[in-house]
């Protein structure tokens, strides 16, 4: 089911919930290049009301972790293209990691970040092994996830916990051996066929 975050005075009773990578950048890294203003302005907002409720337990993986460390080193890099009028054909991201003072700085960010996300967010660990590989594989077809959201799918999944707050569209299609996960998102291009009209309020 595809519940999106509105103004509604609706309210959903939340116990357990995960959080996508996405959701993590603009929670907790205030510097993406390419971002829309519901993104950074709703996820945070709806996410600090979700750690003030102390009956909701917040858990992500360690794969959204790292995830989320390329999206920092990727989004500094582009960021110090664009500070420097340097292009990526000239100046590659092998380039950039040779400058000494960039890595301390995206050094002390990761640092900060992840001492951040710890203490509010239960980081999970996840294995990803050659069964899971395959399983993978074989259910290629029948969604849309790259292997780190499929991973989070299935680690709800498993461990009951019945929500996953992400802004990626290939949540659209939140079912996984059977079980449903519910996906809260502001993005309101997240449909599927059997959307139920639910929203959680906002205010």
């Amino acid at each position: 089911m595809i519940i999106h975050i509105s103004d509604s005075t609706a309210k959903l009773n939340i116990k357990k919930i995960a959080i996508d990578t996405n959701i993590l950048c603009w929670c907790f890294y205030g510097n993406i290049i390419y971002t829309y203003t519901y993104q950074k302005n709703i996820y945070p907002t709806f996410f600090e009301k979700l750690i003030k409720d102390k009956n909701c337990k917040i858990y992500t993986t360690m794969y959204n972790i790292c995830e989320l460390f390329n999206v920092i080193e990727k989004n500094e890099y582009e960021l110090y293209l664009q500070q420097n009028n340097l292009e990526q054909n000239s100046f590659s991201k092998k380039k950039y990691r040779n400058i000494n003072s960039e890595r301390t700085k995206i050094k002390k960010t990761m640092q900060l970040i992840f001492n951040q996300i710890k203490s509010c967010i239960n980081i999970e660990e996840q294995q990803i092994n050659e069964e899971k590989l395959k399983e993978y594989i074989n259910s290629y077809e029948r969604h849309h996830y790259d292997i780190f959201d499929y991973t989070l799918v299935e680690y709800c999944a498993n461990n009951d916990i019945p929500y996953i707050l992400t802004d990626d569209i290939d949540f659209s299609n939140s079912k996984i051996d059977g079980k449903d996960i519910n996906i809260i998102t502001a993005n309101k291009n997240i449909t599927q066929e059997d959307i139920i009209n639910e929203s959680i309020e906002n205010n």
